[in-house]
């Protein structure tokens, strides 16, 4: 900054100069410490002595420092210009600028101007300094809240993600919080589909496995003379193993999340109803539990692996919690009502009752199909409605 105020005081000096050699006739004229002379020698000693060149030409204006003690100022600047005088002469004009008598006063406090103007610089430099901190904080300031906010997040408050949503000072802060929660929140949804997809194959998977190995032991006791035995346990196995390749093909569908149709198939609802029915039965060896079913004929459009699931999930559960009592299949058109009357009780299990109706919730939603549960300690009732 000091050396901007010395340019500008160079240029302001020329032309005061050349106005002062406008007025001077004789070329010997020395007037408020401006000094105009035709010849250089006629200069006072100083110009002189710290005088390194002089002026070539009309218009040059040179300048050179007095003495300069050691880490300070100079004390003295000097200035010489070479110009024509009103008379047309060739004339130098020097001029002396002493910074001690250069001075301003702040209230009674006398300044010279170069530590006036160290003062500014210093003055300046806070500023712009505060002014920076202010400019990092404000930036830094909400990088830290998006750093504070991305460690609270958890699987909890990703999954209600209306009451976690991000609020940043900044939109772009706010929309990177946003781009965080969406991938994370998929990431959760595909972890939670895999975790499904696990619990549904172990229950599924069950019925299916335990025939497989029944029958299995089966073969292995029956005698070669007993053909028509060994037929009935094979058709078991290929009809378990059937089961167990469409339920692992529906649950690969149904953990995707995806929309991909699955095929539809001309289904008539009594005869699954009956099969079903027929092959849950095994639940209720050994109790004194009467079953009841009442069907109609009644052919529809269906995906076929996915209502079977939850055909057998909410038959299987009506004939495995009742112990004592009633069960009651009614079928009528595309509804069907399953009813657990007197005792009946829940397992308890991860793998059994709730987890077959979380299923049947799943599949229901996924096809629209309405399901009404109604329960209390001695009745369960659901009805199914495949319109």
């Amino acid at each position: 900054m000091f050396d901007y105020f010395k340019e500008g005081t160079g240029t302001a000096t020329k032309t005061f100069l050349e106005d002062a050699a406008r007025q001077d006739i004789s070329g010997n004229t020395t007037q408020f410490d401006i000094y105009i002379r035709k010849n250089w020698s006629e200069f006072p000693e100083d110009f002189k002595k710290y005088a390194k060149k002089l002026p070539s030409k009309e218009g040059d204006i040179v300048k050179f420092k007095g003495h300069m003690p050691l880490l300070h100022t100079p004390d003295k600047l000097y200035y010489v210009l070479m110009t024509r005088n009103k008379a047309g002469d060739e004339v130098y004009v020097g001029k002396r600028v002493d910074w001690h008598k250069t001075e301003t006063m702040i209230g009674n406090f006398s300044v010279h101007i170069y530590w006036r103007l160290l003062l500014l610089s210093i003055f300046f430099s806070a500023i712009f300094a505060v002014f920076l901190l202010f400019i990092l904080r404000t930036i830094v300031s909400p990088l830290e809240s998006l750093k504070a906010w991305a460690q609270e997040i958890s699987s909890k408050n990703i999954a209600g993600k209306n009451t976690f949503e991000p609020k940043f000072r900044y939109k772009e802060i706010s929309d990177i919080a946003e781009i965080i929660t969406d991938s994370l929140a998929r990431r959760q949804e595909s972890i939670d589909r895999e975790k499904e997809f696990l619990e549904f194959s172990s229950h599924e998977l069950r019925s299916p496995l335990a025939v497989m190995k029944s029958n299995v032991d089966l073969l292995k006791k029956l005698d070669l003379h007993y053909p028509n035995k060994v037929d009935i346990a094979v058709s078991r196995l290929d009809f378990a193993t059937t089961t167990m390749s469409r339920l692992v093909d529906t649950f690969l569908w149904l953990s995707r999340g995806d929309n991909q149709p699955v095929a539809y198939e001309i289904i008539d609802l009594e005869e699954l109803v009956t099969q079903v029915a027929s092959e849950m039965q095994y639940l209720t060896k050994g109790k004194p539990v009467s079953i009841e079913i009442n069907t109609s004929p009644y052919k529809t459009s269906l995906p076929l692996m996915p209502c079977l699931i939850l055909l057998r999930n909410l038959i299987g559960n009506a004939f495995q919690h009742v112990y004592e009592g009633a069960i009651v299949i009614h079928q009528d058109a595309d509804s069907i009502k399953i009813a657990n009357k007197h005792h009946a009780v829940d397992s308890g299990h991860n793998s059994g009752f709730g987890l077959g109706l979380r299923l049947v919730e799943k599949i229901s939603a996924q096809y629209n199909w309405k399901v009404k549960i109604e329960k209390s300690k001695e009745y369960f009732q659901v009805v199914v409605r495949f319109s």
